[in-house]
């Protein structure tokens, strides 16, 4: 598999390898995101050692450690000797950049938040040599790890002890859409879009996926065998992440379930709002859920109309399909769940494509976008908007997943409802834009060539207006 995207992390990796004197890099995503070959494809032709952490013992870590130092060095004295102390390692570290005075020498520890485990003093220990030592030699330090939780402990959070030493940090997010294409290569726009909506934009579950199959195959081979990796993920995350399960996963279960105001999942867990907000702030931190309002809100902090919602679309998926018939599955009654499945995943892509339409707003709006999200009041709902505050221009979108073309009813009716949109009155520039599953009538084609507020995307055409762009 070649290296996909990441275009700007990797430029930010190597301005700080530029950058003059000592680099502090901290690198942080959930599992699966792709940091490793982040990293491996950052240090090629570079003199670089690398050291991935575990659960081991300290001790254990601390001679694993020193034999990738002494083979990264050809050492062999250093492989022969005991090395009872972290010290040791760092004064060896910083000889290293003295002899390699002409070239940065870069270190890596990846999975980082197990040293911290394993010895709760290193990352002072750490922030020691750095402060005293390191900051000033020919060195990058890179630090990563994927328990989201434990790098803001002990590197990011402002009681951290290596709080204020990074001279960058990278949160790896999961690929958007239109970086999902080299997985899917064999896969048409449709179903490109529908396995987009059970993997999201995690590289390994995407590579997990059978090119041939279908998306039902894909999903009762990968994740509803209970012996393959994707059935038990979201488990093994979320108990790696938080103390008391439990709760948690009942406030995933019920937002996976359609209920997005705050009021409604409490009511549905039969407990007060307040007794779930810290849950729900804690799962926002693991970039799980987010909480979303209308895109026209001048505070949406603030705004009574936010809604929750799960963010990550394989948490999505297995939290509305797998967690709650896990039973079913331990019994063997596998295509009782395939056949659930099959009958709503036309509804649940629906909704994943007007979420995709929206990250991908920003190409098809005819001006330069500073605001898109969507829009809700107790009357209206608009999938897409797209505005621009300095020039007064809004773009009001509607999403079709449907085996019918959208036709000029469609239209007329999001004129309609843009009306009622109170932003920028009297003073905006309206457009329009259409994104549909399975194209447009003709006379509605032939009305938007004559006017150049409205816009068609048909998802089956993508790749050519990806290439007009």
């Amino acid at each position: 598999m070649e290296f996909v995207n990441r275009t700007e992390e990797l430029a930010s990796l190597e301005s700080e390898y530029r950058r003059k004197g000592g680099s502090f890099v901290v690198m942080f995503g959930r599992r699966r995101t792709g940091k490793t070959t982040l990293i491996r494809k950052f240090i090629e032709h570079k003199s670089a050692m690398y050291f991935l952490a575990d659960k081991q013992l300290e001790q254990q870590q601390l001679q694993k450690f020193k034999e990738q130092l002494a083979a990264f060095a050809g050492d062999k004295l250093l492989q022969s000797i005991t090395i009872n102390h972290w010290d040791q390692l760092f004064d060896y570290i910083e000889q290293l950049t003295e002899k390699k005075k002409s070239k940065k020498l870069v270190v890596i520890i990846d999975e980082f938040q197990y040293l911290a485990a394993g010895n709760a003093a290193f990352p002072s220990m750490l922030q020691r040599y750095w402060d005293n030592q390191l900051q000033t030699k020919n060195i990058m330090l890179v630090i990563c790890g994927s328990l989201i939780s434990m790098m803001f402990k002990h590197a990011l959070s402002y009681n951290a002890p290596l709080f204020g030493r990074r001279t960058a940090q990278l949160h790896l997010h999961p690929f958007r859409y239109e970086h999902v294409y080299p997985f899917l290569k064999e896969k048409n726009e449709v179903e490109k879009l529908e396995f987009y909506g059970f993997c999201g934009g995690i590289p390994r579950y995407l590579l997990e996926m059978h090119p041939s199959k279908t998306i039902l195959q894909n999903i009762r081979e990968q994740l509803l065998d209970k012996n393959k990796m994707l059935y038990s993920e979201p488990r093994f995350i979320l108990n790696d992440e938080l103390t008391e399960t439990s709760t948690y996963f009942s406030i995933l279960q019920t937002i996976a379930a359609g209920n997005h105001k705050i009021g409604n999942i409490a009511a549905s867990l039969g407990l007060p709002n307040n007794s779930i907000t810290s849950h729900l702030d804690r799962l926002r931190e693991l970039d799980l859920v987010e909480r979303t309002a209308p895109v026209t809100e001048r505070y949406p902090e603030k705004s009574r109309k936010g809604l929750y919602v799960i963010k990550d679309f394989f948490f999505r998926f297995w939290f509305r399909y797998i967690f709650p018939f896990q039973s079913e599955i331990e019994m063997g009654n596998v295509q009782l769940v395939l056949n659930r499945i099959q009958q709503d995943i036309n509804q649940y892509t629906s909704v994943i494509f007007e979420e995709v339409c929206r990250q991908m707003i920003v190409h098809f709006a005819p001006f330069a976008v500073q605001k898109s999200g969507r829009h809700w009041d107790k009357d209206t709902e608009i999938d897409v908007i797209a505005l621009n505050e300095t020039d007064g221009k809004i773009l009001f979108g509607e999403c079709k997943w449907s085996n019918q073309r959208v036709d000029l009813r469609i239209l007329n009716e999001l004129k309609q409802k843009a009306a009622t949109v109170e932003w920028h009155a009297g003073k905006r520039k309206d457009y329009y834009i259409l994104f549909s599953k399975n194209g447009f009538t003709p006379d509605l084609m032939a009305f938007s060539r004559k006017n150049h507020t409205i816009l068609l995307v048909d998802w089956q055409h993508l790749p050519a207006l990806r290439r007009k762009r």
